[in-house]
């Protein structure tokens, strides 16, 4: 695959940070940042122009790959990097950033094509001749199971739960997948397009745009929906043991046990994503705000404009926050 080593665009708009580096981080892409992901000495950018870009903040140089197709989550598993990709599938990286195969499973448009051709086959094929008279009529075969296969649609978010892989999708299902690539499972519930999954005191949470969070248990069973906003959950974060939700309704709600105990106003757009840092809840929006939340009191006790547009994602790294957005933007945290 197309890989360019280059130097990075110096960006502007930062603010001085009360850390060890020198200058803000600032780095601009070619279009909307999609998500990031760190790891002890790189920052990974993946941005709406299909291009993954890897960054080293020591020496301001990075790896830059061009794709054939978005990327909307990074999870790192036994030091391989695991992508979720616009056309519905999951790729594999090695440690040296080299793509390897990893879906074993038909894909959902080879699954398709052959359950069309068995319900073809099956229109064309002469009925069986009645039975003789006093014979018994032979009984009708099992149906075979149907093959597992990936996703129908965009893979949008990506956890590692128990050593499985779990990808949420705008089909509206949950995937849970071997190490080997093969799909172990599909979790159904959700009416509509999954924007996040998480794991939170021993269960897998997912957020979806139906409006609710549904609580699976290992086996993959649904043993609860969680309802309290009023349109499309868009993430997940956990910080002090509570479970809290962002939403596009422009609020956060804390739970407790599966009920909502507080709902934070402030934003005035979707709540986009969320991240605990340095002890405290920051969440980033369509508003183009950050906002820090104290988990104590879940009081804003500030508000950090340093995006010029909605905020997408965060990540840590390197003792930092970053911060990506619409703006074509990936930024170190300018502590307020």
């Amino acid at each position: 695959f197309a890989k360019k080593r280059m130097k990075s665009p110096r960006g502007g708009g930062g603010g001085g940070g009360g850390d060890s580096h020198p200058a803000p981080f600032t780095k601009t892409l070619k279009n909307s940042v999609a998500c990031l992901a760190g790891t002890p000495r790189h920052l990974y950018s993946c941005d709406l122009d299909r291009t993954i870009m890897k960054w080293s903040v020591q020496d301001e140089l990075c790896l830059s790959v061009v794709q054939k197709f978005s990327i909307w989550s990074i999870v790192f598993w036994n030091d391989f990097m695991f992508t979720a990709c616009s056309d519905g599938h999951i790729r594999k990286w090695t440690p040296e950033d080299h793509k390897v195969p990893f879906e074993r499973c038909l894909t959902y448009a080879e699954a398709e094509a052959r359950r069309l051709a068995k319900e073809e086959e099956e229109a064309n094929k002469e009925p069986p001749p009645p039975p003789a008279e006093g014979e018994e009529p032979e009984p009708e075969p099992e149906p075979e199971p149907e093959p597992e296969c990936g996703h129908a649609k965009t893979v949008r978010c990506l956890t590692v739960w128990n050593d499985f892989l779990y990808s949420g999708s705008y089909d509206a299902t949950i995937k849970k997948w071997s190490w080997e690539g093969d799909v172990l499972q599909t979790l159904q519930g959700h009416g509509d397009s999954l924007n996040a999954v998480l794991v939170h005191k021993g269960f897998l949470y997912s957020a979806s745009a139906d409006g609710t969070v549904k609580k699976w248990n290992e086996a993959g069973v649904c043993v609860g929906t969680l309802k309290g906003h009023n349109s499309s959950v868009r993430c997940l974060c956990e910080c002090n043991g509570f479970l809290y939700t962002g939403s596009s309704d422009s609020t956060i709600k804390k739970w407790d046990k599966d009920h909502v105990i507080r709902t934070l106003h402030g934003h005035r757009g979707p709540v986009l994503c969320m991240t605990v840092y340095n002890g405290s809840l920051y969440s980033g929006s369509g508003d183009s705000h950050i906002k820090k939340w104290d988990p104590a009191t879940d009081k804003c006790v500030a508000t950090i404009d340093q995006h010029k547009s909605a905020i997408i994602t965060f990540e840590h790294f390197d003792g930092g926050l970053y911060s990506g957005g619409e703006d074509r933007t990936v930024r170190r945290l300018r502590e307020a």
